[in-house]
């Protein structure tokens, strides 16, 4: 016989207990309160198919009546509905998680408990596979890729105060590309990651959670964790993600918590797998892993910024290092042509500038080696007409820095203002969970004592929340953010028009520049002495350039064909 978890008392087979209103459907019935194909969540949700299932919940593709969109719809099994301790601190993780505003972190819509008996959590669909699934050792210039992605990712989440405590490759999925675009990353699971499930740990004494493989010293000792734990767990999948590896092997978790706790790693340059990396990588990577958690970089704010460092002195090692040399060379020497395939069309053309201006600058560069301090009228002349093309090439970038920075700004107002409408959505339907008596009206952060009150109005801290009401409000925030995901952001779109303009005036001013480049460089190429070895850079860089060209070339016409516009979730 069912027992309600409110007052304890039996409820017999009622649907709702008769003393105070607490839903019963979910108890005592297995799998009975679980959703199937063809059904209606509250009106709201219409579930189209099953996508997959794990060890707390299942994962339906839905379609939200309101947004207009299909979501990923999870359903926690009905056995978790009596574990109130574990239900309030999903509940309290996916608000939080909701007000994530970066691309590379999942988009959470909704968290409640349904009039039909069970606890859902809406996010966004996600068409791509998670990294556990991906061949790993990755190639150096993608895993850098998905890292920085990753890095960025989780250093907004630690800005706006949210741990992640189980990072690892399952929760990090590896997203198709758009027309014109790239792969890129979701962090999934700030919720229910906190959760337990069949490779996860949770104990009521000490609250340990995690993946054994990625658990940060801390975590097995179950002390007070922060964002330094995700460092951890960062720096353990980019250890796997670069050499194909896991740093600490073991057959028992005993022997995990041992070498977590006391073994050094394999040095990261010492794996096997490991061919070529750019410097100082390893030993971020390392540093990241560093048992003491003063030892860490202190939040992933630090580390997206060190990654970027590495890959920008990275891009600039690859360039330098042939100037030592008189041979001519291949141009993967000057940038890796693989790293081509992972750039989208905007990347595509600030990296093919980029080349263009340091090649420019090379063969200045080799104006007074061929031809002394002597002044040459010839190329005295050309020079003069090079620099007066610069100037105005010079002033059209700065617009394209500026329109780059306007779109950056608008696209980040869209974001906040997104999330600051889905955490709304979020609280509303929290609030009705109260109502419904499924969630207490409070609940204490188990990590940082700190009390946080699930009711969406104010003054009701104290008060009955009345479910009428909590309905109400929570239609008035679907119906907030759905007019603001169907509507076209304007100033963003704005913004995507005057850059595309920038770097339309920019090509435009080059091609005049390069004819003169090109006049400049035959003149040098008719020296006597100035043989192959001396413009042999200029070679490399062209080889690259030619390629980033015919990649950009095969983005914008797939980009057309497709009609593509961004995504916004």
């Amino acid at each position: 016989m069912p027992v309600c978890p409110t007052c304890g008392q039996p409820a017999e087979e009622a649907t709702f207990c008769p003393r105070d209103g607490t839903p019963l459907s979910h108890l005592g019935k297995g799998m009975a309160a679980m959703p199937r194909e063809g059904d209606r969540i509250e009106d709201r949700y219409e579930i189209l198919e099953r996508l997959g299932s794990g060890g707390m919940a299942v994962v339906f593709r839905a379609r939200s009546t309101a947004l207009g969109r299909d979501v990923a719809l999870k359903v926690l099994y009905p056995r978790w509905a009596e574990d109130k301790k574990t239900i309030a601190r999903f509940a309290r993780e996916a608000r939080a998680a909701s007000s994530i505003d970066h691309d590379a972190v999942v988009r959470v819509f909704d968290f409640g408990f349904a009039e039909e008996g069970f606890y859902f959590l809406t996010m966004e669909l996600i068409d791509g596979q998670p990294l556990s699934g991906v061949r790993r050792p990755l190639a150096p210039a993608r895993a850098m890729r998905l890292l920085r992605d990753i890095a960025a990712g989780l250093a907004r989440a630690h800005e706006l105060g949210v741990i992640h405590r189980d990072l690892k490759p399952e929760n990090v999925m590896v997203v198709a590309p758009e027309p014109g675009g790239r792969e890129r990353v979701k962090i999934v699971d700030f919720g229910l990651s906190k959760m337990t499930d069949s490779d996860a740990l949770l104990t009521g004494e000490g609250d340990v959670i995690g993946t054994p493989d990625f658990m940060a010293p801390e975590q097995w000792q179950g002390r007070a964790v922060d964002a330094r734990a995700d460092v951890y767990a960062f720096g353990i999948l980019a250890y796997e993600v670069l050499s194909g590896a896991l740093p600490y092997r073991g057959d028992t978790v005993i022997q995990l918590l041992q070498q977590h706790l006391y073994a050094e790693p394999t040095p990261l340059t010492a794996q096997k797998n490991v061919v070529r990396m750019p410097p100082g990588l390893a030993e971020l990577v390392m540093r990241c892993m560093a048992k003491d958690p003063l030892d860490r970089p202190p939040h992933m704010g630090r580390v997206r910024d060190a990654l970027a460092a590495v890959d920008d002195a990275s891009r600039d090692l690859k360039i330098d290092s042939i100037r030592a040399g008189g041979a001519p060379v291949a141009a993967t020497t000057v940038v890796s042509l693989d790293e081509g395939l992972l750039l989208d069309r905007r990347e595509l053309h600030a990296e093919i500038a980029r080349l263009n201006r340091v090649r420019r600058k090379r063969l200045t560069e080799l104006v007074p080696k061929l031809l002394g301090e002597a002044p040459v009228p010839l190329v005295a002349g050309l020079q003069a007409r090079i620099r007066i093309a610069e100037v105005v090439l010079e002033e059209a970038e700065e617009d394209l820095a500026i329109a780059e920075a306007t779109l950056e700004e608008a696209q980040k107002a869209h974001r906040t203002r997104e999330a600051e409408l889905r955490a709304g959505l979020v609280a509303a339907n929290l609030e009705l969970a109260v109502a419904r008596h499924a969630l207490p009206g409070d609940v204490t952060d188990s990590y940082g004592g700190e009390t946080l009150d699930l009711r969406a109005s104010e003054g009701a801290a104290d008060a009955p929340v009345d479910d009428a009401d909590a309905q109400h409000v929570l239609r008035r925030a679907e119906d907030r953010l759905a007019a603001f995901v169907r509507a076209p952001d304007e100033v963003v779109e704005r913004a995507e028009r005057r850059v595309e303009e920038a770097l339309t005036a920019c090509r435009e001013l080059e091609t005049p520049l390069g004819v003169l480049y090109a006049e400049l460089e035959a003149t040098l190429a008719a020296i006597p002495g100035a043989g192959p070895a001396a413009l042999a850079e200029l070679s490399a860089i062209d080889g690259v350039v030619g390629a980033y060209r015919t990649r950009l070339e095969i983005l914008e016409r797939h980009a057309a064909s497709e009609g593509a516009e961004p995504r916004r979730w």
